[in-house]
């Protein structure tokens, strides 16, 4: 089946297959999607961000090492988030480096979060030479946005990112909160940009119609046998 029919075959079944599955317990609805699937992550990060060890070190090398390597680590929870949520997709951190140049403050210690967004996707612009890959800056100080209604109170965020634009003709860029490792849901607003950039307009609890979303998604990427191995039922019988 040609992928363009498959599309229309899919989305055509996708309201009988939710309501199948509300009556009872329907093999798709674990249906694991994005096998074989790959981010390239490329970090920058402004001077707000201080892994835990950093400030112990001196040397400079020796501190970019900590910092890629909490990186990685803090997307291995990023990974294991969607994992767990039967989005089968694996994060490569492939650079952390340091840059103050590139965000758009807005008062002491915060940061205007639409303008450097922007400023993040001119970046990637130059910088990106795949469409599977996502630019991610870190801070820790406020993400705030200016608002133009109301109280004209201005809005803190935890992340702000492109959406749909994975694997597409568009930049993937996010601007994301850094928190640090004792906490133990740092990864969430990484998780979190990270799903809008797939086209998802949430990031857990996900139903056949997000599973279809990601399955156009991703059939987009390069080098992806999506439109035949993307979209795998697990067994029932599996006890993951």
């Amino acid at each position: 089946m040609y992928p363009a029919n498959l599309i229309v075959f899919t989305l055509c079944l996708a309201p009988s297959i939710e309501s199948a599955s509300s009556q009872r317990r329907n093999k798709w609805s674990k249906a694991r999607v994005g096998e074989g699937v790959s981010v390239e992550a490329h970090i920058i990060y402004d001077s707000s961000v201080k892994p835990q060890g950093l400030s112990e070190r001196n040397n400079d090398e020796r501190k970019n090492e900590d910092t890629l390597a909490d990186f990685k680590k803090l997307f291995q929870l990023v990974q294991q988030h969607f994992h767990n949520e039967s989005v089968m997709v694996t994060f490569e951190v492939k650079t952390a480096i340091q840059n103050d140049t590139l965000p758009v403050k807005s008062g002491n210690k915060s940061l205007n979060a639409t303008q450097t967004l922007k400023k993040l996707i001119e970046y990637a612009a130059v910088n990106s030479s795949r469409n599977d890959s996502i630019f991610y800056f870190f801070t820790a100080n406020e993400l705030l946005e200016k608002t133009k209604q109301g109280d004209k109170v201005d809005i803190d965020h935890a992340d702000v990112a492109t959406f749909g634009t994975f694997c597409s003709e568009k930049d993937s860029a996010a601007v994301v909160k850094y928190y640090p490792l004792s906490d133990t849901t740092r990864h969430i607003s990484a998780v979190e940009a990270t799903a809008r950039i797939f086209g998802l307009k949430k990031y857990k609890n996900l139903n056949i119609r997000d599973i279809l979303q990601l399955l156009l998604t991703f059939g987009n990427c390069p080098r992806s046998d999506c439109w035949t191995q993307c979209l795998q039922p697990v067994d029932e019988t599996d006890g993951n």
